[in-house]
């Protein structure tokens, strides 16, 4: 049985040149957390 996603907010592309400074600033206002996953099946 899946989980229920609904409501999760999925963030795909964020373009940006100082990647780790996105990545400390979004969990401090937003309440973000990140999971990377490198996915083999993209068209």
């Amino acid at each position: 049985m899946a989980l229920d996603k609904t409501g999760r907010i999925i963030w795909h592309d964020l373009f940006t040149n100082n990647r780790q400074r996105s990545m400390t600033f979004f969990p401090r206002v937003a309440g973000w957390s990140y999971k990377t996953e490198h996915a083999a099946d993209f068209a």
